[in-house]
């Protein structure tokens, strides 16, 4: 039993109305403290302008740019991707889905993760 970061966030398209779901990562921590320094990347992620650079002006993209590649989150020209550590402290590539051109990203949060035992629903 650890711990698991689930992500909050919109999702629509031209057509529809946005609706909120959700998006579980795949890494699972023993550590809390190890899982609370990876809920703080993806904040950091959020906050730091890289959904936007594409919209940004050449000279502003450059800086933001040179900003970033000093994150420990960050993953390269890959910006819908997020780097985050392991309890042992590797990196780990992870896809962002909150950061679709039609998504918004509501929040994240830590829980205890119990392992789902096989099951079915009879209707």
């Amino acid at each position: 039993m650890g711990y698991k970061i689930r992500v909050r966030y919109t999702t629509g398209d031209s057509f529809n109305p946005p609706t909120a779901t959700e998006q579980v990562l795949d890494l699972e921590w023993n550590d809390l403290a190890k899982a609370g320094d990876n809920l703080n990347r993806i904040e950091e992620h959020a906050r730091s302008g890289i959904l936007d650079i594409a919209f940004l002006a050449k000279p502003k993209y450059k800086a933001l740019i040179e900003k970033l590649k000093t994150e420990r989150w960050y993953a390269g020209a890959r910006y819908s991707y997020i780097v985050l550590e392991d309890d042992h402290g590797d990196s780990h590539e992870i896809y962002c889905n909150w950061t679709g051109y039609f998504e918004t990203l509501i929040g994240a949060e830590i829980f205890k993760y119990e392992e789902k035992l096989p099951s079915f629903e009879y209707f």
